[in-house]
Order: structure tokens, then sequence, then C-alpha cells
């Protein structure tokens, strides 16, 4: 994207930076001598500067008027835009501080499913009130499928998701989860042997729509000779416990999403066998790997899924 420049990049650069701050320190002392004393420098290196800045600008710049010096018109036109200008470089140049969240406004996007919503929002959400009120941020369901695009364009900063090979972003295991089978409540089945799994009819949850968590269980199925039978899959976990009522098929589900459903509407099944584990990362792009505030977001949020 192309910008217009309100200045002239050629002709700022072969200006001297050292003799715009002179010139700034001469109309505010009105003084050479204070001036010097104030740069730091010799009065003969002032006195030269301003004989220079003289020829430069076509103006006297500074006058004597009596026993000390004025300003010209030029002069007093110049100092507020000096001012003004050196300060926006002063803060441009500065060396960074401890870094402050009290002081960041900004807008924060999080892509993550309901359940990890549920899991890591209500916490950060919490503590991002406290330490940095001036951040808003927003979770957004977002799909597994481009999240390189997701985040180099700035479509989210962040990104929760199941543990994926992907080299060209930067990432972090976050948690790693037991997965539990449940069924409606109302049903008699209590535990399950690794053919009868294989063969209740099953309701998968794909919130990414790539079927993750049904990928590491058909890959678990094959490895022990078997087959899921799936009827149905649905893209969040909040529909599974009304998808299942009144009826004969299991799920598979983090165990922390267990949490968000109303009890007595869905119970764990036991599985005489093993199930895989459900493995999360964050996921970030370089673009943002040193900013600060998204620094202190990623160990906030490393530190409440610590604790879950």
């Amino acid at each position: 994207m192309s910008v217009s420049l309100s200045f002239d990049l050629p002709a700022l650069h072969r200006r001297d930076i050292k003799q715009i701050v002179t010139l700034l320190a001469l109309l505010r002392a009105c003084s050479v001598t204070e001036a010097s004393r104030q740069l730091e420098i010799s009065q003969p290196a002032v006195s030269k500067s301003l004989e220079r800045l003289r020829r430069e600008f076509g103006d006297p710049l500074l006058v004597r008027d009596g026993n000390r010096m004025r300003r010209t018109p030029k002069g007093e036109e110049l100092m507020p835009r000096l001012e003004e200008a050196l300060s926006h470089l002063g803060q441009v140049l500065a060396q960074p501080g401890a870094f402050d969240p009290a002081r960041i406004a900004r807008h924060v996007r999080i892509g993550a499913n309901d359940h990890l919503q549920q899991t890591i929002a209500p916490a950060l959400i919490q503590r991002v009130r406290l330490e940095a009120p001036g951040v808003q941020l927003q979770f957004r369901p977002v799909g597994m499928w481009r999240l390189d695009h997701l985040l180099s364009e700035g479509l989210v900063d962040l990104i929760l998701g199941a543990t994926v090979g992907l080299q060209n972003l930067r990432s972090a295991p976050l948690l790693a989860e037991d997965l539990v089978c449940i069924a409606c409540a109302r049903q008699p089945i209590e535990q399950l042997d690794f053919a009868a799994f294989c063969m209740q009819p099953q309701l998968d949850i794909s919130p990414a729509g790539i079927g993750l968590i049904p990928g590491l269980l058909d890959q678990a199925a094959a490895e022990l000779g078997g087959r899921r039978t799936v009827v149905g899959i649905v893209s969040a976990y909040q529909a599974v416990p009304a998808t299942l009522a009144g009826t004969p098929m299991i799920a598979v589900v983090p165990r922390g999403a267990l949490r968000s459903f109303q009890p007595g509407i869905v119970k764990l099944v036991e599985t005489r066998f093993r199930l895989p584990r459900y493995e999360v990362s964050m996921w970030w792009h370089s673009n943002t790997h040193t900013d600060p505030l998204a620094r202190w977001l990623r160990e906030a949020i490393q530190d409440i899924a610590a604790r879950c």
C-alpha cells in the first residue's frame, strides 16, 4: 500500500538533526551561552551553528536587543513547530521502558472454539479488566484451515486450537486434556469395550470443521483394528447434550467440556480401552512475536491454562 508523504524524505536526509536541536535550544534560551550549557557543547560551536542556520533559513533568527537577544518573527514561528516535531521524534527514539499493561489501549482478537472459550475466556477477561482495562478482548470461532492467513492478515491476533504440524507459525503448547465418552443420562450404557464402542452410534464434534478429534478417534480405532459408527456431526460442544438426549448415541469430548454442560443431562461412560488425549496449542505470527502486549497475553493464557 502506497502512503502519501507530506514531507520530502531526500531533503530531510540531507539535514543534520543536531543542527535542528541546536536551533531549538537557541530559540528557547535566546542566548548562545545558555544554549551551549544546555547542549553541553562549546560556545564557539553553538555560534558557528547559528551562523549556518541563519544562512539556511535566510533569516537572522535571533537579533541582539541591548544586552540580550530576542527571536525574530521567523524565529517565533519556528519555535513551537520545532518543539512539536522534536517531541514526536523523541517519543519515537525513546528507549522502551518497563511494559505496563495498564497503559495500553488495544483491541485484541482471539480465535478459539466454544470449549476453549469456556476454559480460558472467563479468567482471561477478568485478568485483563484488572490489569489492562484499556484492552478489549474479542473471542471468535475460527477454523484451522488457514491459520497463517488468519494471523498474517490480522484477522485474529492469537489462535487457541488443537496441536497440528505447521512450520510457518510460532506456537507453544497450552494444555492437554483426557477425552471421555459420554451418553444421555437416561441411557442404560455404563461401560463399553472396544468392539461395543465401535458399534455404538456416535456423534462427532468438529468446531474447526476439519475433524481433529474425530481424526484422533478414527486413527486410534484403526490401530486396534476397528471402525467407528458415526451418525452425526455438530460444530459446537454446547449442542452435544441436546443432540444426545433421548438417543442411544455416544460422544467423545474433552473432559473440560463437561463443565459447561447442565448437570444430569449427560453421564460418563467408562471405556475399557484408552482414548487418545486432546492437545491444545497457542498459535501466533512472527509479526506479533516481540509485541509486549501480545507477549503479556500469551503468558497470561499459559498461566490460566496451567491452573485448569
